[in-house]
């Protein structure tokens, strides 16, 4: 099963549009956000999402690293990281399911 990963530090503006746009594609996948210690309601922004939230040390490769850990105990075996300010094809996701 395939997980989205997203490491976030101050990214709430962009993390809101990237959930939205993870609820719209329809695709199930579980979603880790792993914070490095955000200020700015990025948090909130997860946990109204209803995501799983990790706290992590800052730093993209420790936050990836603590996302894929926690993705890998829920049984997940393919990881996808975004960054919050991206927003992929609507289709990506189903895709990537299809693929798998």
């Amino acid at each position: 099963m395939p997980a989205l990963v997203v490491p976030v530090l101050n990214d709430a503006g962009g993390l809101e549009r990237l959930l939205e746009w993870w609820w719209e594609s329809g695709a199930g996948v579980p979603v880790w956000v792993v914070d490095g210690g955000s200020q700015d309601g990025s948090v909130e922004v997860a946990h109204r999402a209803g995501v799983g939230v990790i706290g992590s040390l800052p730093g993209r490769a420790v936050q990836m690293n603590r996302g894929a850990e926690a993705a890998a105990r829920a049984g997940c075996n393919v990881f996808w990281f975004v960054h919050a300010d991206s927003l992929p094809p609507k289709e990506a996701v189903r895709m990537i399911v299809r693929a798998i």
